[in-house]
This record gives structure tokens, sequence and C-alpha cells, in this order.
């Protein structure tokens, strides 16, 4: 049964009691024990807990250049450190002077450079050339003025430790410490393999005890946090979990990265985030629906089985060799086929011609058959060009483009049926407004035609009653004066 660890009260009322040396046994080693030890199968668990390869080896990498270039606040090496080294006996000779002036109050150890040396390694970093997005710009991470390396992020440390740091100290250092370093560089190179033989990790497992204890004889009892010391309980979590980059932390950092960009207002970071992280799986739940690019998941397979296989080789033939090969291909062919050639019925769709439908093999795409030095029509056999690899934040640009291409389009349609309805009210309106004027005009004539008609009427009936009284009055005599204006009136 484990032994129950005791919990020490701690704080600025309860302060520690005083360090006696390594005879007091009273004092606990630990203040505080984790929660999680309550639970009944949590002292069971092999992996109680992960360790994240990523932040260890950017750790290390960081107190290992800063103590090899002496950098401040960085380095392990001081005036504490060598007191360290006096009080536990070991080391004499790199006991601190302290009288002495501020340059020599240290003596030069085995982990300390030069000032040649430290130019060497700078200017190394400082002129290295690597591929592109291999890694960051080291050129801009170097500060010759001060010969340190600033700015350093998790996978500068990464791509540093395991590729560049063995190749800049290749000329510095003496033999033996700069072969233990290379050695801590080479443990984390292995560990962070995608495959693993399972045959060799006990052999990695004594190597990085080996390489630990030569770095302690070489470095100062200060440089051994527990970063380094993390470093043993590796191999032992590749065994029970499996490779390192299931489990570190790079993914979840570069994730973080797009989160940051999300972040307009800085005084709500989360409801910025929340927001965009809502408007862009609205984006890509619309573009997986509404198109068929695929803009996530997982890339189809392009290969198919038509085309050539490694190591094989493809001739191309031309002239008099072509037309006999087809010639010697339409004559084995099926007979249904050589009997539509023949009627004219087989049409050619693009690539698709005679010999590649009785060879029943489709061409290959982005090339032309060899037919001589003249085509007849080239754009039947070029396939479209392939479309270029994009990120997610492209596609989705791309298909939130198109989608607003087609939104557009559809408003302009719209718009164009809208005034084309409108001018065929216009014209509509036009022609009842013409038959209204024709039926206003037409109604005037015929009240115009009557009018005149009852006019003349009167008039005539007039002349008529006229007639009469002058016969009448030829008759009797003549008519008095009265009359005889009246008859002149009506004639006027």
């Amino acid at each position: 049964m484990e032994k129950e660890v005791l919990v020490w009260p701690f704080g600025k009322k309860n302060p520690r009691p005083p360090y006696k040396g390594d005879e007091d046994e009273s004092r606990p080693c630990w203040k505080k024990k984790s929660i999680f030890f309550e639970l009944e199968y949590w002292k069971f668990l092999p992996v109680r807990h992960c360790l994240d390869v990523m932040h260890i080896e950017k750790n290390v990498c960081d107190s290992l250049l800063g103590t090899l270039l002496n950098v401040p606040g960085k380095t392990k090496d001081g005036i504490k450190a060598r007191l360290d080294l006096v009080e536990m006996g070991i080391r004499t000779e790199l006991a601190p002077n302290l009288d002495g002036p501020k340059k020599t109050r240290l003596p030069l150890a085995s982990w300390n450079l030069t000032l040649d040396e430290k130019k060497s390694v700078c200017g190394c970093f400082y002129c290295m050339k690597v591929p592109q997005n291999y890694s960051s710009n080291v050129h801009n991470l170097v500060s010759m003025d001060d010969l340190r390396l600033n700015g350093m992020k998790s996978h500068d440390c990464h791509v540093l430790m395991q590729q560049l740091l063995p190749v800049a100290l290749r000329a510095v250092l003496d033999k033996p410490v700069r072969v233990a370093v290379i050695r801590l560089c080479l443990f984390f190179t292995e560990i962070c393999s995608k495959s693993f033989e399972v045959s060799k990790l006990p052999k990695i497992q004594s190597d990085i005890v080996e390489t630990l204890c030569l770095l302690e004889k070489y470095f100062p009892p200060s440089f051994f946090d527990i970063m380094v010391h993390l470093t043993i309980h590796l191999v032992r979590e590749i065994e029970l979990c499996g490779p390192v980059f299931y489990r570190w932390m790079f993914p979840f950092e570069r994730y973080m990265k797009v989160c940051k960009g999300y972040v307009r207002n800085r005084a709500r970071p989360e409801g910025c985030i929340a927001k965009n992280y809502i408007a862009e799986e609205a984006v890509e739940f619309l573009a997986e629906r509404l198109l068929s690019d695929k803009t996530i998941g997982i890339p189809k397979q392009r290969s198919k089985d038509c085309r050539r296989t490694s190591g094989a080789k493809i001739s191309s033939i031309y002239g008099g060799e072509f037309k006999q090969a087809h010639l010697c291909v339409l004559q084995n062919t099926e007979e249904e086929l050589r009997e539509k050639q023949r009627n004219g019925e087989f049409t050619q769709e693009g690539a698709v011609d005679v010999l590649t439908a009785a060879l029943k093999t489709p061409e290959h795409t982005g090339r032309v058959r060899g037919v001589g030095g003249y085509v007849a029509c080239p754009n039947q056999y070029f396939s479209l060009p392939k479309r270029r690899k994009q990120s997610v934040t492209q596609s989705t640009r791309l298909s939130v483009r198109q989608i607003m291409f087609e939104e557009q389009k559809k408003m302009e349609e719209r718009l164009k049926e809208k005034i084309a309805a409108e001018e065929r009210e216009k014209i509509v309106a036009e022609e009842r407004e013409k038959i209204v004027v024709e039926e206003k005009e037409k109604l005037t004539e015929e009240i115009r035609e009557k009018i005149l008609k009852e006019e003349t009427e009167k008039i005539k009936a007039a002349q008529d009653a006229y007639c009469e009284g002058s016969s009448m009055q030829q008759r009797e005599g003549a008519p008095p004066s009265s009359t005889r204006r009246h008859h002149e009136s009506i004639n006027v």
C-alpha cells in the first residue's frame, strides 16, 4: 500500500519551516498532493498524464542555447551555480572568484564558448539556407550584435534541436562535450519519427540515460531541471501510447493561431471567436451542400487504373507507324464498331475517337496521341487544366464567391424579368389609351353627323314652309311688308 503523502499548509499565513539540511526528515519533499489521487483508480493508471514533447523540446533547447551562448536570463550558469559546485565539493577549479573583476569572476568551463566560437555558431545560423516551407527564416532569429537567438517559436526550436544545432556545433567545444550535446539532439530526432521498431526502444532508453550522465559530467547541476529530467520518461510513454505526433501540441497551437485571427474586438475575444467559428462552419456546410467541390475532409485518390505504374515507360509513334497500328487495331476490333465507322454513325466525343473506343482505354489526361505534325482539332484532345491545390480558407473563399456570383446572376435575371413585365404593361396601357381615344373620336364624329342631320332637316322644313306660304300669298295677293321681311330673312 502506498505511503500517504502529507499535505503541508502553505501561503503567507502558514510559511514553510526553515531548511535544516539533508538530515532534516520532518520537512516534507512535496507540499501538495494532487486531487486526482482521491480517485480510486488513479494510482493504478500506467500513464496519469501525457508529457508534451513539443514544450519539453523547446525548454531543453532554450536552456541549452542559453547556457552555451551565455544569454543573460536564460543561462543556467552563474555565481549561484558555481557556489553549488563548491558546496557539493565537485569541480573545485570552477569556483567563483568573488573578489576579482566582473569579467574574471567565473572561470571558463567546458560548456562556455569563447567570443570567436560564439561568432562562429551565430554566423553559421545567420548564413543557413533551408528549403521552402521547411522552417521559418533562421536568418531573422540571429542577432550578431548580441550573439544570441531571439524570438524562437516551438517549431524553430524543433528544427534547431534536431537538424541545425549539430551542424553549428561541429567545430566548437571539446569533443566529449560536443558528442554529449549531439547525442541529446539525436534522441529527440529518434522519438519524433513516425514509425518505431519496438525492439529498439530499450536501446533508445539506455542511450538517453547514458547521454544525461555524460551531460552531468560537463554541465552545471542547475542545468538539470525538471524538463531535462522528463526526457527519461518519454520512451516509456511511446511504448504505452504510441508515436509522439499523435499527442504533441503542434496542431493545437496552429489552431489557436487560427482562433486568434478571429478576434476583432480585443475587449470580447471569446465572442469574436465563437461568432467567426459559427460563420465558418455555416459557410462550410453550405459549400458542401450546394457545391460539388469538397472543401474539407480526406482528398479522394486521384490515381486511376488506366494510368501507368511506377517503372513503366510510354513510347510515342508517329506517321506511318501510327497508321499501321491504327489499321491493325481496327481490323481486330468488334464488327459493330467497324460497321458504325463505315456507315458514319460513330461520332467522336473529345479525345474518345475510334482507336480509343477500340482499345477500351481512355486517353491519358493532359496529353495528345502522336498523329504527326498537325492536329486538326487540338481542343478535342486536351482536357481542362488541373486545378491547383487549395487550402481550406482559399476553397471556402472560392465557394462563397461562387455562391455570391450565382445569387447576383439570379438577381439580375429577376430584374430583367421585372423590367420586361413593366415594359409589357406599359405597351398594353398605351394600346388601351389609343383605343379610348379612337372611341372618343368615333363618338364625336357620330354626334357631329347627327347634329348636322338635324340642322339640315330643320332648314329643309323651314324652306318647305316658306314655299307653301309664298304660294298662298301669290294666290291671295301681295303680302304685307312684314311678311316680305320675314321671307327675306328666311332666304338669307
